[in-house]
């Protein structure tokens, strides 16, 4: 089992080098390091009997940057969403999940449809989790002619391991998590911004999770958040290249907190964090 992960790892991290050869792209890679993210998630589980459950988050993201805001936490918040879902428990380690995210950015609102299947199992004395997940974005029309994109769709995938100690008879998560997602158009119109690129996005996660009460639990979490893009060449008037044509990752460093209120008695083996943020 160890192999395959490995195998699946290095697929994922490699799979950009392989594209370049085989689609004539640039070898090329630019990164970008931007301004540290701040995360606050505020949630709510509510379970069944059966095992199943219902969830609603709410998550805010900021940024101290002067260019931002200069004044905490209003003037800097750039991104915040309202999450409600509903994970049906299928079987012992199958579960079968529903949501709906509305999403606010600045000057724009979109709603996130998304379908999920994840897989709970075992790996040695860790919890190892599987999750795939296809999303459905609707973005409001742009008056801007550069912006063409209104629906789009992303698949992921994201595997997990978990390991569980107790501290003070309450349970105690550590959470080593990654996401790798494709993106893609909806609309077949004969234009695509994610052909030069395979993976649009990964996130690295690693999270600690406590039961500080017997139903409110605290995390805090740090995750590298990159962006894959494709820049093309840029010339001056004298046709000298002044911005080349590369590959480019766009990663964000971030840190968070949450609070997670969980409602009713989870089965054994609850895990924190799923279905993934």
């Amino acid at each position: 089992m160890l192999k395959k992960i490995l195998f699946l790892f290095l697929l994922v991290v490699s799979i950009d080098q392989l594209q370049a050869q085989n689609q004539n792209i640039s070898d090329k890679l630019v990164k970008n390091y931007t301004p540290n993210s701040w995360w606050l998630n505020l949630r709510y589980d509510h379970f069944l009997k059966t095992g199943s459950y219902f969830y609603l988050e709410n998550n805010n993201r900021f940024n101290l940057e002067p260019a931002f805001g200069e004044s905490f936490p209003f003037n800097s918040l750039y991104r915040t969403y309202v999450w409600a879902g509903y994970e049906h428990k299928a079987h012992e380690k199958w579960y079968l999940g529903l949501s709906q995210k509305y999403v606010a950015i600045k000057n724009r609102d979109s709603w996130y449809s998304k379908v999920n299947i994840t897989h709970r199992g075992k790996l040695s004395k860790l919890a190892f989790i599987k999750e795939v997940s296809l999303e459905h974005f609707r973005h409001p029309k742009s008056d801007n002619p550069n912006i063409i994109v209104e629906n789009e769709g992303r698949v992921t995938f994201a595997p997990a391991l978990v390991k569980t100690f107790t501290i003070q008879e309450r349970p105690l998560y550590l959470l080593l998590s990654y996401r790798a997602s494709m993106l893609f158009d909806w609309n077949n119109d004969g234009f695509s911004s994610y052909s030069k690129r395979n993976i649009d996005n990964t996130r690295l996660r690693f999270e600690v999770s406590h039961f500080l009460t017997q139903s409110l639990m605290l995390s805090v979490y740090a995750i590298r958040d990159t962006y894959y893009s494709y820049q093309l060449a840029q010339f001056d008037a004298f046709n000298n290249e002044i911005v080349p044509e590369a590959r480019v990752n766009r990663i964000t460093p971030t840190f968070g907190m949450s609070l997670n209120y969980v409602f009713g008695k989870p089965e054994e083996g609850y895990l924190p964090a799923f279905p993934g943020k």
